[in-house]
This record gives C-alpha cells, sequence and structure tokens, in this order.
C-alpha cells in the first residue's frame, strides 16, 4: 500500500519517544510532522491538516488531553482523528480521553503490528469521511447552480423554495414571493400552468410526469417536462409538493420529428431566404430573379463577379476560387459554402450551383440557387451548445438517460445511467437487457415501466426502489415511427434518494443569507404601482427605524423619515424612474432616526415587471446603509488637505534652507570685518559703539537664521535618549515664571514609556514657544494644559491618520488651551514661515514654524485641532526610545596647547567676500594666506605649495566641485593634511560626509573672530 500522501502528526515531550513512533511510522511510507508541546501541536495540526494525530497525554503546561479538547473544538481540526498513545492505563484517563474527543487509545508499551493496524483502519475512516463530506458539498451546491429547474410548494400550493434556473427561465424574481400562491397572483400567467397539475398528485399516485407547452419571452415555442413528486406525513396527508423542471424542446421535436430529415431546409425555404440566380457566360454579370436585398441588405439584384468577390470573406475568398474553378470544368453540379461581408454584417451561404446547356451540348449559362442559412448555422450551434449543455446538466444532476426496444434491449445511454448501476461509461450496458443491467435479474420484471408506457401510449412516471436504501424516479416515454407503432421506450433514471437531506440544506442556506444581510446591514423592498404600495422587509425597517408594527407601508412612510434637505431630490429622482424606459435606478440619500441620528443609505431599484403599456408594475429594491462609507471618504477628504499642507510646509522648508545658506554667508562676511573694523578703531569709543552694534545685530541676524534652519530640518541636532515628562516638567517651571499669572498650567501626563531621541534644548524651545503661543491666545486668562498617553500605529492606520505617519510605537503629547482658537484659513498656515496674526512688529512668525521644522527634525508629527472661541489642541507624536537617559558626569575641560601662530593657511571659498574676510582676519593673527575660489584652483595650489601649507579652510556647498569631491582629492595629493570645514549647514548631506571622511573640525557660519582662531588652534593642536 502506497503510504507517501499520508501525514502523521507526532505529539510527544520526550524526545525518545518520538524517535521510536518516528522510526516505525516512516518504515511504512508515512510522512511525519513532530510536535514536542500541546501549543506546537496545535498549531502545526491548523497549518498542515494531518491525516491522523498519535498525542501523548502526560506532557508539560498543557497535557494531551487539552491538546485533543482544542482540537476537536476547531472546525478546521475537528474530523482529525486522535490516537492516545501513553503509558496511562487506568479507566479514568481512559473515559477522560474518549471524553474529550479521541478516537483510539494504545497504551505502552505497544505492538508495532497492533499500532500499525489501528493507523490503518483510522486513516482508512477519515478519508472516507472527508471524501463524503466533499460528495456532501458538491450535492448541496448541485441543486443551486444546476441549470435544470426546481421549486417546492406547501400543501396549500403556496412557494417555498425556487433555485436559479426556474428564475432565469421566467426571468422573474421569484424569491420575493415565497409563501405567496402563485396562480392567485397570476391567474393568467400560462408559464404558470404547471403549479395547476399538482391537484393530480394523490396518495396513489405520488408521483408524476407532465410536458408543458409555452411561448418564450422571444417567440419561441419550448416545451418544458415537470416531474412532480408528493411528499406525505405518516397519516398520509401530503405535505409538500417537489416539481423538476427541465427543457425538452429538442426531445420532444426529436420524437415527434424523428424521420423529417430536411425540416431545416424546409424551414428556411418558408422563410424566404432562397433565391434563384443565372450568371451570362461572356459578361459574368450575376442576376438574380428576386429581390436580393431581403436577403443580403445593400446588394444590387445584377453585379459582377469580381464585385461578389470582394464580398467575399478573406478567409473563405481561396476555398470560393477554387470551387469556382471546379465548378467550370466539371459537368456535374457543385454545393458549396461560403461566407460574405456586407456593410460590417456577415452572412452565411449556401450556393447550389449547375450549367444550362443548348441542344448541341455548348454551356450557355450558369445557374443555381442561393440560400441564407445564416440562422441554421446559428441554430445548429446553439442546438450543439444546448445539447452540450443538457448532457452537462444531467451528469450534474445524476440522471440517466437509457433507450430500450421492444425485446428489452439497451440501445442507447448516456454515461450518468451506466454509472448508475456501477459502469463507468454507456459502451458498457449498450446491447444488454435492462432487467439485468438495472435490476440483476434474470427476467423481465413484473409490473415493467417500459410494457406500462407502451400500453399507456404516453408517458409514465414510476418509482423504483434499488439496492437496499436508494430509490430512483423513472420517467418512461414510447417512441413511435411514421405508421404510429411503438419501436422504442426512453427512460430518464433520477436518484431522488437525498433530496430530503438536500432540502434541509437549503433551508440552512436561506438563514445564512439572513444572516449575512443582517450583518451587512442590507434590507430588501418592493414597489407596487400604481397604487405605489411599499413593502419592506423586517431588516429594512430595522435600518430606517421604522416600527415594525406599522400598517401604512406605502412611499409616504418611507418619505417621512429622509433627512429634509435630501426629500425633495429624492421623491423626484424616485418619479423620474418610474416614468423613465431603464429598468435601473441608483440613489443615495440621508435618513434621520427617531433619536436624529443621521446615517446615509444607498438603493437601488429594478423594474421587473410592466403593463400592457409598458408602465412600472413591480418593482424590488436593495438598501445599504453606507454611513460608514461616508465617514472615510470625509477622512480622505481631511488627509488630502493635510497631505497638500504637509508638501507645502516641506517646499517652504526647502526654499528657507537656500535662503538661510545664502544669508549666513553674507552674515559671516559682515560679523569679520566687523570684528577687525572693532579691534582697528579699538581707541575711538564713536566708531567703537557703532562696530559693536554691528556685531549685537548681526548676532541676533544668526539667531533668525537658526530658526530658518530649524523649519527646513537643517539645524544642527546632538541625539541622546531625553525623559520627556523630565523635559516637560521643566519647561513647566520656566513657563510659569514666564507666562503672566492669570494663565493656569496643568499637565497630566499619562504615557509609561515616555523616552524619545533628541536634543533637550531644541525641544525645550518646542514646549516654550508652545507656551507663549498659547499665552497670546489667552490675553484674558484660561488654562494651558500638558498631556500624554501612548500609541501604537499599524499599517492599516496609517492611510487614516490626519497626518505623515509610519508604523510603530508613539508617545503622543497634547498641549491645550482654552483660547481664543483659529478658523480653517489661520489654522492651514500656522506652521508656514513669517505667518503671523500679530500686528506689525510684534512677532517674527517663526515661532510655530520652528517647532514644526524641530519636530520633523525629531521624526516626530504634529497637526493642530482648533475651533474659533473654543480654544486649540496641538497633538504631537515622537516615536518612542527604548534607550534611557545617561547620568551626566562632571568632566573637567583640559586647557588645549595654542599653536604657534605662523604657517600657511589655505583658503578655499566662492565667496569673496568671505575669502577676504579669513584674509584679514587670519593676516590679524600671524598667518599667511592663499586664496582659492573654486575646487580645481586649491588642487593646483596646494600641489605647488603644499611643504608650507599647515591647515586648509574649506567651504562644503561650491559650484563645479563641492567640498566632499575636493576633499577627496586633496586626500589623495596629503592623507595627512589637515582640513577645517566651513558651512552654515551642520548637518546636510555633504556636511555629514565630509565628518565621516575624518576632516579635522567644523566652523559654522557666521562666526567670530574668536571662534576662528580657537577651531584653527584646534586643528593644529598636535603639530
Amino acid at each position: 500500500m502506497d503510504n507517501s500522501n499520508i501525514t502523521l502528526l507526532v505529539v510527544d515531550d520526550t524526545a525518545t519517544n518520538l524517535q521510536v513512533l518516528t522510526s516505525i511510522a516512516t518504515g511504512q511510507g508515512y510522512n511525519i510532522l513532530l510536535a514536542q508541546s500541546g501549543e506546537e501541536a496545535l498549531q502545526t495540526a491548523k497549518e498542515y491538516h494531518p491525516d491522523i494525530v498519535l498525542l501523548d497525554i502526560m506532557m508539560s503546561e498543557m497535557d494531551g488531553f487539552e491538546v485533543c479538547r482544542r482540537l476537536k473544538a476547531d472546525k478546521d481540526t475537528r474530523q482529525i482523528p486522535v490516537i492516545f498513545v501513553t503509558a496511562r492505563t487506568d479507566v479514568d484517563a481512559v473515559e477522560k480521553g474518549f471524553d474529550v474527543g479521541g478516537d483510539d487509545y494504545i497504551s505502552k508499551p505497544f505492538n508495532d503490528r497492533v499500532l500499525l493496524a489501528r493507523l490503518k483502519t483510522h486513516i482508512e475512516r477519515y478519508q472516507l469521511q472527508r471524501e463524503m463530506t466533499r460528495e456532501h458539498a458538491l450535492m448541496t451546491s448541485v441543486l443551486e447552480d444546476s441549470p435544470i429547474m426546481f421549486c417546492r410548494f406547501n400543501n396549500e400550493k403556496e412557494l417555498e423554495y425556487i433555485n436559479q434556473a426556474l428564475q432565469f427561465w421566467f426571468k422573474d424574481d421569484f424569491s420575493k414571493l415565497l409563501g405567496k400562491n402563485l396562480l392567485k397572483l397570476y391567474p393568467d400567467q400560462q408559464e404558470l400552468d404547471f403549479i395547476r397539475h399538482l391537484d393530480n398528485i394523490t396518495l396513489k399516485n405520488q408521483s408524476d410526469t407532465k410536458v408543458f407547452s409555452s411561448i418564450s419571452r422571444d417567440g419561441q415555442i419550448r416545451y418544458i417536462q415537470w416531474t412532480y413528486r408528493g411528499v406525505f406525513d405518516k397519516n398520509n396527508n401530503v405535505t409538500a409538493y417537489q416539481c423538476f423542471g427541465k427543457d425538452v424542446t429538442e426531445q420532444q421535436l426529436m420524437i415527434k420529428k424523428l424521420n423529417e430529415r430536411n425540416i431545416l431546409l424546409e424551414h428556411s425555404q418558408v422563410a424566404g431566404k432562397m433565391m434563384s440566380w443565372e450568371m451570362n457566360i461572356e459578361s459574368n454579370v450575376i442576376s438574380f430573379e428576386g429581390n436580393i436585398s431581403d436577403i443580403i441588405r445593400g446588394v444590387e439584384n445584377t453585379l459582377e463577379l469580381q464585385t461578389l468577390l470582394k464580398y467575399v470573406h478573406p478567409t473563405d475568398l481561396q476555398m470560393f476560387k477554387d470551387k469556382y474553378e471546379e465548378f467550370t470544368m466539371a459537368d456535374y453540379p457543385i454545393t458549396s459554402f461560403f461566407r460574405v461581408i456586407v456593410d460590417d454584417l456577415t452572412y452565411s451561404l449556401r450556393v447550389h450551383a449547375f450549367n444550362e446547356k443548348d441542344k448541341n451540348g455548348h454551356i450557355i449559362a450558369y445557374r443555381g440557387i442561393v440560400q441564407d442559412i445564416s440562422e441554421l448555422i446559428s441554430f445548429k450551434e446553439q442546438s450543439e451548445h444546448l445539447k452540450q449543455e443538457q448532457t452537462s446538466i444531467l451528469e450534474a444532476m445524476g440522471e440517466g438517460i437509457a433507450m430500450f426496444d421492444l425485446n428489452h434491449n439497451i440501445v442507447q445511454a448516456n454515461n450518468a445511467a451506466a454509472r448508475f448501476v456501477g459502469y463507468q461509461t454507456a459502451n458498457e450496458i449498450i446491447g444488454k437487457k435492462c432487467y439485468r443491467i438495472f435490476h440483476d435479474r434474470d427476467e423481465e420484471c413484473v409490473p415493467c415501466s417500459v410494457r406500462d408506457a407502451i400500453a399507456a401510449g404516453k408517458r409514465v412516471q414510476t418509482e423504483k426502489a434499488y439496492g437496499k436504501d436508494r430509490i430512483w424516479s423513472v420517467s418512461s416515454t414510447p417512441v413511435y415511427n411514421n405508421n404510429g407503432d411503438v419501436i422504442n421506450v426512453i427512460e430518464v433514471l433520477s436518484d431522488t434518494t437525498e433530496l430530503h437531506q438536500q432540502q434541509r440544506e437549503l433551508i440552512l442556506n436561506r438563514e445564512r443569507l439572513n444572516t449575512a444581510f443582517d450583518a451587512a446591514k442590507i434590507g430588501t423592498f418592493t414597489i407596487q404601482l400604481p397604487q405605489k404600495k411599499w413593502v419592506p422587509d423586517i431588516q429594512l425597517m430595522h435600518l430606517y427605524d421604522i416600527d415594525v408594527t406599522s400598517n401604512d407601508l406605502n412611499l409616504s412612510l418611507w418619505y417621512e423619515h429622509v433627512y429634509p434637505e435630501d426629500l425633495l431630490l429624492l421623491t423626484k429622482a424616485v418619479e423620474h424612474f418610474f416614468k423613465q424606459k431603464t429598468n435601473f435606478g441608483k440613489f443615495e440619500f440621508r435618513h434621520k432616526e427617531k433619536n436624529g441620528t443621521i446615517k446615509w443609505f444607498r438603493c437601488s431599484m429594478q423594474i421587473i415587471e410592466r403593463d400592457k403599456k409598458g408602465n412600472p408594475k413591480l418593482i424590488i429594491g436593495v438598501s445599504i446603509d453606507i454611513s460608514n462609507e461616508h465617514k472615510m471618504l470625509d477622512t480622505i477628504k481631511q488627509q488630502e488637505e493635510t497631505l497638500a499642507q504637509s508638501r507645502k510646509l516641506k517646499a517652504m522648508g526647502q526654499l528657507t534652507g537656500g535662503i538661510a545658506h545664502d544669508f549666513n554667508n553674507m552674515l559671516a562676511t559682515i560679523l569679520g570685518f566687523a570684528e577687525l573694523l572693532t579691534d582697528e578703531l579699538e581707541e575711538d569709543e564713536e566708531l567703537s559703539y557703532y562696530c559693536r552694534n554691528i556685531t549685537d545685530t548681526c548676532g541676533r541676524a544668526a539667531t533668525l537664521t537658526n530658526q530658518l534652519l530649524t523649519f527646513s530640518r537643517k539645524q544642527s541636532k546632538q541625539t541622546t535618549a531625553i525623559d520627556l515628562h523630565e523635559l516637560i516638567f521643566s519647561s513647566i517651571e520656566l513657563l510659569r515664571h514666564t507666562l503672566q499669572k492669570h494663565i493656569i498650567i496643568k499637565h497630566n501626563l499619562k504615557a509609561e514609556e515616555h523616552y524619545i531621541m533628541g536634543e533637550f534644548t531644541q525641544l525645550q524651545n518646542v514646549l516654550l514657544n508652545m507656551g507663549f503661543n498659547a499665552q497670546d491666545a489667552m490675553s484674558k486668562g484660561g488654562t494651558l494644559e500638558f498631556q500624554t498617553e501612548n500609541i501604537s500605529i499599524y499599517e492599516d492606520d496609517v492611510p487614516l491618520f490626519p497626518v505623515d505617519i509610519k508604523p510603530g510605537n508613539y508617545i503622543a503629547l497634547y498641549v491645550i488651551d482654552t483660547g481664543i482658537g483659529m478658523d480653517k484659513e489661520v489654522l492651514s498656515k500656522i506652521f508656514e514661515p513669517f505667518f503671523t496674526t500679530k500686528s506689525a512688529g510684534k512677532g517674527t512668525g517663526l515661532g510655530l514654524s520652528s517647532v514644526y521644522g524641530t519636530i520633523n527634525a525629531h521624526n516626530g508629527s504634529i497637526y493642530a485641532e482648533s475651533t474659533p472661541g473654543e480654544g486649540s489642541i496641538f497633538n504631537i507624536f515622537f516615536p518612542v526610545s527604548a534607550l534611557k537617559p545617561k547620568k551626566i558626569k562632571n568632566i573637567k575641560k583640559q586647557q588645549a596647547n595654542k599653536a604657534t601662530r605662523n604657517g600657511t593657511i589655505l583658503i578655499i571659498d566662492d565667496e569673496e567676500s568671505i575669502r577676504m574676510m579669513l584674509t584679514k582676519s587670519l593676516h590679524y593673527f600671524g598667518y599667511k594666506v592663499l586664496e582659492a575660489k573654486s575646487g580645481k584652483e586649491a588642487i593646483d595650489l596646494y600641489m605647488k605649495n603644499q611643504e608650507d601649507i599647515i591647515a586648509t579652510i574649506l567651504d562644503v556647498i561650491m559650484p563645479e566641485m563641492d567640498g566632499v569631491q575636493v576633499y577627496s582629492e586633496l586626500k589623495k595629493i596629503d592623507p595627512d593634511i589637515r582640513v577645517l570645514i566651513s558651512s552654515g549647514f551642520a548637518n546636510n548631506k555633504q556636511t555629514n560626509a565630509l565628518k565621516k571622511m575624518g576632516v579635522n573640525g567644523y566652523l559654522r557660519k557666521p562666526f567670530r573672530k574668536s571662534e576662528l582662531i580657537d577651531a584653527i588652534e584646534a586643528v593644529l593642536k598636535d603639530i
């Protein structure tokens, strides 16, 4: 036996036991999964679905009883057999094993053969159960998905169930009419005549079959064979009727017109799709006897052969030419089939051609008949498709068809009939006696359904027992020849044993559907016109908050609950839908509940029945609660506005960064020359005063550029672990001594994880700026409160969050004031640089912009919420850090050794004013100077003066070659070169790259003369 497709899960917390069981099982070819704990066993079983579980009882943490109980409680694993393999042999253990759902119990030590035999038994039983489950699921879906029509009525002939195939045939939604008597609702509808036949089902005639003819919606006569079966209670009273219907139009035509061979051709002639033609042998001009345009639109009654060739379908052109050549050379009639394309329409033609000769045998003309067989070909294709579909239907439904001659020989059958009796194909039973194949008898059955059909001269419906527990429904129909003699009998076999079980499953499915509608907040209704009667289902009445005991169910009741602003639009839309020709309509509106709650609904309506004038008569509708959808749309709109504001701030950050860089260069020049001038004019008290004012102003300007750089996220940031709560306490202490006394400062710090990474001073400036901003909004006093909490943001939360943020764990800081608040216009601009609501001269507009920049530089996010007159809330989010702040030790600063102020210093800067200022300053300290305005010039100067140059001052941002490229080239010339970089950006891309490459120092623009000399001496201290 091949066990390679069988998987065992062995569960034991002892490695030796696992090894023994694995050895035994693998020796038989089984696949093995191992688990050494209960949790591991549950996870492995759910993920891999083994065929059987061998489970030890005595395990740590979770014993085998609990593992088995959980396996049997899970719908995905409850069917897997569980065999306890344990050393416990006491009665209590065995009983408990079976109580928790175990399938078998094997005691240690065990016999290998006994173990393998039990394994084989349980595996075969489990696989059989799985197969039965799959078969049951297949049978459950077949009835609903099958093209065979099925319906069920109660003893009052009220509709209890209808499948999709029957609804499709009648093109009506009968599911809305469950519990109704269709004959009373539609007394004149011919298609429902089959229901009247239910009166023939009695205790003596419990099943019957009858064929009804009707005119289909496309005007064609169709035949439907209805098979009836009554359901009786123990008192022999009928409780229900089951009806199976299938389209047997082709079977009827085959039986009634079995020997009428040319029916399609005759039908074409009657329909006028055939016409004679003649072609002149000399001019090749073709003439038609009638109006050829009646057959092929757009074709003249006289046309040349070359014109006809232009009409021939490209695929058929060569075949047409070959047939024409054969016809002109042959002395016999030719029949050909080809297609022509005229005005983008394709016609399939059959042409019969022959030549006409004079008395001397000379050909004087070509004649023939042309026939449009497009409909015939289409009909054949449809017929073939229907035959294939019918075959698949019969196989899917489990019905078998067999034809017998008068001697009970099987002359024709389908595969389904063969499978009914244990064969695979129809060829295995054709030619054999029906009573031997179907009833395992050596002689004719008494009574015989074949003989009964012949005697009755019509279809006979019977039920036969087959085997011990199966029941067949047999429909027997005699087949006649042209003389009216019976020559064959056709029987249709159906196994109806599982019908009641399927009906019970269908009822459960209907309940599941109702549950799904409840969960999805979907309700349905119908509208009957012209009386405008509105009939909602119970679910919809709950959704609309309508009293379910209301009797006045009409459209006005619906309109009463519609939101007033939407009522006029909705009523106009509904009335317009009643008048238009389309069958579908869709509306959205708000609904007002009794408690004042407003909900959004989407309503879809479809006209399913119109009166003789084409006006709507019956409408079905579905209404869905889409309130959550509208809430999501509002959230998305808000996010789009926030994202646009964020992009705007980022763009402004880039702009302010560039401005700050250029401004720093100018400040560096002004500050440097001002300090040089101060030294020169030291004895002139008035001029020295002017110079000091210039240097002080440069200092304030440098502070302003620092704020701009903070907003653009280009400010220097020394990152350390910070206790945010400690930062808040220290900031509150400063604010208490700074803010006006009528402002109350409170805190509510609930965050358990309150460590973040950042720069203490910058973050303290953030809180101070927030406090000053709140003071401006509370001129008459108020409350300023700081609150914290921990939040987690997941992937699914990111799209719904008000600002850009990454998934992770955050500490949320809320700064809340009770000030005058802001409107939407002000709120959208508060983080922009230089934007202020203060009067001229009372604010730079950089406070909140620097807050925004600092928070973004710390990988945080911020947004504000405010309503005029109701205060403001600033929501700030910092990523939580696992690091804790280090204790600061007092380290004595060592005095650096000052270098001798001599030697040559190379200055590399593209700004002439900067070079001039540095040159003057360095000359003042006694250094010699070489200047280079570009990277290329600097490299040439260094190569020529390498022995004299003791240090280099390098600008970071320059055209053509930036500081990174220049430093890289200089390092190639002199690996020990000493370089001091100078820039207004402390942590931009180039500055950080140079620091990693090993520059000796960094001097931030603008700088004072003292800072310059300290930086140079620090670079040269080891010389």
